[in-house]
């Protein structure tokens, strides 16, 4: 079976001969992380869980470098033993840039981005608390199609609250699509090689 979904992904990603990375055009999308973990201990059990969601939207300012709009939700419940669930929320909205190192018109891409953001911290009926964070990250996309990219990477962001001196820092993994549009419709290249083959 895995054989099976692996050529199915390459042939979605040979079908691709158009750039999706130009000058002028929006790239729309985003990726959600999931996390649920429990800790036995001798004065009792930790429980916590994380949901996080973090569209995208982008413009390319040049052929294969964009500027992005980066919001963020997450929610985070944590339960020690039997005292009281808490619940804590996060949300935040930043600026970013990535850049694609290989050509335009390539049906796989590798892209470095960097990004800046700022949050609220907020425990249950409390009142919220600042942060800034900064986060960089290296990513491999595969082209399915002229308008959809699967996009697989790894990052690192760092994060200080307000009234704090350390930063907490944060190894994440995530996989995520990403919708490029072209509502100006500019003109697209098709590689000689496979207009030779068509």
């Amino acid at each position: 079976m895995k054989k099976i979904l692996i050529a199915f992904a390459t042939l979605l990603c040979a079908s691709s001969l158009f750039s999706q990375i130009q000058k002028g055009k929006w790239l729309v999308g985003g990726r959600t992380n999931f996390s649920s973990t429990n800790q036995d201990f001798p004065s009792g059990e930790i429980k916590q869980t994380n949901f996080r969601v973090g569209p995208d939207l982008g413009y390319f300012v040049r052929d294969k470098f964009a500027l992005t709009l980066n919001p963020g939700l997450e929610w985070q419940t944590y339960q020690f033993g039997t005292t009281p669930k808490q619940k804590y929320r996060e949300t935040e909205l930043g600026l970013g840039a990535r850049y694609y190192f290989l050509e335009p018109d390539a049906r796989y891409n590798i892209y470095a981005e960097a990004k800046y953001l700022f949050g609220a911290y907020k425990e249950d009926d409390d009142e919220s608390v600042g942060y800034g964070k900064y986060g960089f990250g290296a990513n491999f996309v595969c082209f399915l199609n002229s308008f959809v990219g699967f996009e697989i990477g790894a990052g690192y962001s760092s994060k200080k609250y307000e009234d704090e001196d350390e930063r907490i820092g944060r190894i994440s993994f995530g996989t995520g699509f990403q919708i490029h549009l072209d509502p100006c419709r500019h003109k697209k290249n098709v590689r000689p090689e496979m207009v030779s083959k068509l």
